[in-house]
Parts: C-alpha cells; structure tokens; sequence
C-alpha cells in the first residue's frame, strides 16, 4: 500500500512541473527562443537586413557603374526577342473599282529561325530547330467561290517561302506580316427579268399582259458583283404600257440561280375631247385603253 501511495505522489509532482514549465514557456516572448538575432516583433524592420544578410547565388554581371543615362538604359535594356513572321493569303475580287474579300483568309506564323538562347545547362539552341522547319510544307488549296474564276488551285507553303515573303512586307517591332492577295475574275451571269403588267381592274395587281395566257421574260447579261443596267420592252412589245421606271439598275449577285427581276408596267392613259358639233359643251375625260379589243372603257 505504501508503494502505490509513494509512485502515485510522485507522478502528480511530476505533471505538476510539466504544467509549470509549459506555463512559463507560453509566457515569454516567441524571440527569446530564437537561435538567430530576427526580430519578430518588428518584421517590417527587418526584412532589409535579412534579405541582405545572404549574398545572391547567382548574381548578374551588369559590369561597372553606368556614369551617363545612356549607360544605364543599355544595361537594363531587354534582351533582343526573336522576329515573328506572319503571312495571310486573302481572297478577294474587284467590285466598284475596290477589292473585296469573298472568303475567309488563310493565316500561317513561324518564328525566327536566326535567333538563338541558352537553356538551363548553358547550351545555345535555337528558337526553331531544323527539323521543326521541315514540317513546315502545306498545301493550300484555293477555295471554290460561286461565280468566281480562282487564280489558280493552290499553293504550297513552307517555311522558306513564309520568312522571304514576309520580309518584304510591312514590319511593325520585331513582327513581319505579308498579305497575299489572290484576285478572283468574276463570271458574266445572265439574270431572267419578268415583265408583269398592270389590271384593268386593280391597279395595284400585277400580271399577264392583255390577251397573254403566259409571263413574258427576257434577260440581262453582266459580270458577278457589277453593277448591270435593266431596260424595259420596245413600246412595240408593250403598246399601251408604260414601265413604271425608266431603267432598273441592279448588282449581279454572285448566286443567280434563282435570281429574277420584275419590271412593272402601268397602263397608258390618254385624254379624249369631244366635239359636240354645236351642242352643249363635254369636258374631257381620261381612258385608259385595252388591246384585247379595239374598244375604248371610260374610268
């Protein structure tokens, strides 16, 4: 019993001194523990002189001390970056004297193969190896466009012919750009042109001529996406019609197929006087005439 009693005394004094020193510890300031002279309490004071307390690994050779502006702007100059070489073949074709774009361009960028750096080891490589340069061969075909002649069927791309063309493009830094344009002829196209005429009846309803069962058409012929100049039938073919516009101008769009211009003919009217041989005057009246019969019906 004695045992126990003493083993027991002793374990209590035992965490009582734990407790105690854990106390004290938690009650001193973290710096007093510190192997270094930081001080933790004024991190914002210090971190000049422990930033600077280790000199660099590798720092960078910048030479002596600049004495001019001049020198100084040198040494913090940013390196040469390599040129970069764009080419975009466009589609185009002449409308209103201006060419236009018909399709999406082809757009193809390589970089410089003249222009070298040092990897992680020191070793100079280049920016674009050879065989790099070598998958660089594509064939391009020129896309069909309706209503359009290509300039030809296609052209082969490779890495030689992107840097040449574009050296002799425009250059804005150390980018090259070279706009290849591709001039497509347009087509000549025929237009159909319906000719519809006016009802005795409803002046605002249009169709055959008197005593036609069928449209009359004729067509127009032009360049696709030039502008083409429509005239109206002989007033032979259209005694007793007058077009309601002396000419129609319209574009040829590049999709004739169904493609149809209406020309609309109003009626001819005319006035009739009367000679009443000595009766009572008659004013005049206004007609309008059909051919259908040799008869006259007043309005």
């Amino acid at each position: 019993m004695n045992s126990r009693t003493s083993t027991n005394a002793i374990a209590k004094k035992a965490l009582v001194l734990l407790v105690t020193t854990l106390m004290v510890m938690t009650s001193l300031p973290f710096n007093a523990f510190a192997g270094n002279d930081f001080n933790y309490d004024k991190i914002s004071e210090e971190k000049t002189k422990f930033l600077n307390k280790e000199k660099a690994s590798n720092p960078a050779e910048l030479g002596d001390d600049p004495t001019t502006t001049e020198e100084a702007n040198a040494q913090i100059k940013n390196s040469e970056m390599p040129r970069i070489f764009d080419i975009r073949a466009e589609y185009k074709a002449k409308k209103d004297d201006a060419d236009v774009h018909l399709f999406q361009p082809y757009e193809a960028t390589v970089g410089d193969d003249e222009y070298t750096y040092k990897d992680s080891k020191g070793n100079t490589r280049n920016v674009i190896s050879e065989e790099e340069k070598n998958k660089i061969n594509k064939r391009v075909d020129l896309p069909d466009i309706d209503g359009y002649t290509k300039p030809t069927e296609a052209t082969n791309f490779d890495y030689d012919y992107i840097k040449k063309k574009c050296l002799s493009g425009k250059q804005k830094d150390n980018r090259f750009t070279f706009f290849y344009p591709y001039i497509y002829t347009a087509q000549e196209g025929e237009i159909k042109v319906k000719h519809i005429f006016q009802n005795l009846y409803d002046k605002n309803e249009y169709g055959f001529k008197d005593g036609e069962k069928e449209d009359i058409y004729t067509t127009a012929n032009g360049f696709i996406g030039q502008e083409i100049t429509v005239s109206p039938l002989s007033e032979k073919e259209r005694r007793g019609y007058v077009p309601e516009k002396t000419v129609i101008k319209t574009r040829v769009p590049d999709d004739i197929a169904d493609y149809v211009i209406e020309y609309r003919y109003n009626r001819d009217s005319f006035n009739v006087s009367y000679d009443m041989d000595g009766g009572s005057p008659m004013d005049h009246l206004c007609h309008l005439r059909r051919f259908t019969m040799d008869r006259q019906y007043l309005i």
